[in-house]
């Protein structure tokens, strides 16, 4: 069931759900979306604790005066966990959501376990693509930039106008607030975790196992403004177990 507590000094809606002794997934998603776009994953995970946040400003969660810093998300997120009493936990960040993961890995390792990057990189952009897409939100909104990060995120045979999902998520994008927006692209315009990704010991442990496994296929996109890849390892669930697996993502 999705509630809300006050950590860090602001209000984070979430949803904190399955056995509590299980093993905690906890999920941390893009820029201008909401926990929702989890739903579908949550669903075949039953048996786990699944913890899916609306990070500052997104959603439900309060949106304080932009700009943010990654600092305030990774410390957000790591309040919710102190709050939640969860620690070791396999964190799943998505794009921005990404950028969180790698910080909170080097900031509270107490806190991650493993980490799953998705369509993320350790630095997002230029300076001058943030600020560009920021004073169009400022000006213009969220509107203005939405076809373009629809785009990016959906197929065109997905962009229908008589899909609901399509209308929905729309939707949940120009919705979310200015502040959270603006605030989010300036902490992703001014982050850069190249060097303590680098040092994490799940980027070694996963460039040792594509080395040692040819078998292993991973899936990048193509983006003229996104850092190198990143190389990662998560823990996945087989037949006997959680084992390793290594992962590369890429916006």
């Amino acid at each position: 069931m999705a509630t809300f507590a006050r950590v860090n000094g602001i209000a984070l809606h979430y949803a904190d759900e399955g056995p509590r002794h299980a093993r905690a997934i906890v999920f941390s998603n893009s820029l201008g979306c909401d926990f929702r776009i989890w739903d579908g994953v949550a669903a075949h995970l039953a048996g786990y604790r699944l913890i899916r946040y609306d990070k500052r400003g997104h959603g439900l969660s309060e949106a304080t005066p932009a700009p943010y810093a990654m600092e305030d998300h990774i410390a957000d997120i790591a309040a919710l966990m102190d709050h939640l009493k969860v620690a070791n936990a396999v964190f799943v960040g998505l794009s921005v959501g990404g950028m969180i993961a790698q910080g909170l890995a080097a900031s509270r390792p107490d806190l991650v376990a493993r980490l799953a990057l998705c369509d993320t990189a350790a630095k997002i952009g230029t300076r001058d693509m943030w600020e560009e897409r920021i004073a169009t939100v400022r000006t213009k909104g969220i509107a203005a930039i939405a076809p373009g990060v629809l785009e990016k995120w959906f197929t065109p045979a997905f962009r229908r106008p008589d899909n609901p999902d399509f209308i929905g998520y729309s939707a949940m994008l120009t919705r979310t607030t200015v502040e959270g927006y603006a605030g989010t692209a300036a902490a992703i315009r001014d982050s850069d975790f190249t060097v303590s990704t680098g040092r994490e010991p799940h980027a070694a442990r996963g460039r040792e196992i594509l080395r040692n496994h040819a078998g292993i296929k991973a899936l990048a996109g193509r983006n003229p403004w996104s850092a190198p890849l990143i190389l990662g390892v998560v823990s996945v669930q087989t037949a006997t177990g959680w084992q390793d697996a290594a992962t590369m993502s890429a916006v």
